[in-house]
């Protein structure tokens, strides 16, 4: 897998952690990405204990790194060009936190598109529930 030590690997948290963690805060980095959706089935989730990683899967694939599947909720823009976008700004932080041989596939799904208008009355509407 990558050029970390069993060791180091354990006192930073597991890659898979890392990686999930790393792609929900390149992701929500991006320009016209306003949040993260569990999903229809509420698969796209990784416990953290104490808490759960929403938007986010992270598997383990045959040769031995780990895919990524975010699940993002976007603005009013192209969506092939975002997904892109988000795949480079993950690339790119795996890269600098040294996580590039663990990372394997990236995947980026879009369970909403909302204007700002829309994501600003959705964010109020939380805070009230």
């Amino acid at each position: 897998m990558g050029s970390s030590s069993p060791a180091q690997t354990v006192a930073r948290g597991s890659a898979r952690l890392l990686l999930a963690r790393l792609a929900l805060r390149a992701a929500s980095e991006v320009p016209s990405v306003l949040g993260t959706d569990s999903g229809p089935q509420r698969l796209r989730v990784v416990a953290d204990p104490p808490e759960l990683l929403r938007g986010v899967s992270v598997t383990a694939e045959g040769d031995g790194r780990y895919a990524v599947d975010l699940c993002l909720v976007a603005g009013m823009v192209p969506l092939h060009a975002l997904a892109e976008d988000v795949r480079e700004r993950v690339r790119s932080y795996a890269k600098r936190e040294r996580l590039e041989s663990e990372l394997g596939t990236i995947n980026v799904e879009f369970a909403t598109v909302m204007s700002e208008e829309e994501a600003t009355a959705a964010a109020s509407a939380t805070v009230v529930e």
